[in-house]
């Protein structure tokens, strides 16, 4: 489930994974929904980020995605317990792209109809499919 809300919001101070009643602490039980949001420009890109916070994710543009198809790992989104950094998409004549780094390394997700050129990562099969998820929350923020 993927849904892209448009909704600036103010970051509250004090976030925690705990209530306090009676004296007690008590813990928040995981709902397994995450928020995804791009970080601010910087001279590589817009990093993707991940948040439990919708406030948190929606103070910077004020649109961010609602999902349970990924985690949170400090900040990075995280795809069967592997954390990737996304540094921006992209499209070329060889097909949709995934940027990876600050450095602008592109790991290629599909190739488009009669492409010259074929781009392979062979053995990356479980990569290519986290990266297309990836791909999915990132072009809708980006819209």
């Amino acid at each position: 489930m993927k849904k892209l809300y448009n909704l600036k919001t103010v970051e509250k101070d004090n976030h925690t994974m705990f209530t306090y009643e009676d004296g007690h602490k008590t813990p928040i039980p995981d709902d397994g929904v995450v928020f995804c949001y791009l970080a601010p420009e910087t001279e590589n890109g817009r990093m993707l980020k991940v948040t439990e916070w919708p406030d948190r994710a929606g103070a910077i543009d004020g649109k961010f995605v609602c999902t349970d198809e990924i985690t949170n790992d400090h900040g990075t989104p995280c795809v069967d317990d592997k954390s990737y950094n996304i540094w921006g998409i992209g499209y070329d004549e060889s097909g949709d792209y995934v940027v990876t780094s600050a450095r602008g390394t592109k790991f290629y997700i599909s190739a488009k109809q009669g492409a010259k050129v074929v781009v392979t990562h062979p053995n990356q099969g479980d990569k290519k499919d986290a990266y297309k998820v990836l791909f999915e929350i990132y072009s809708m923020l980006e819209e």
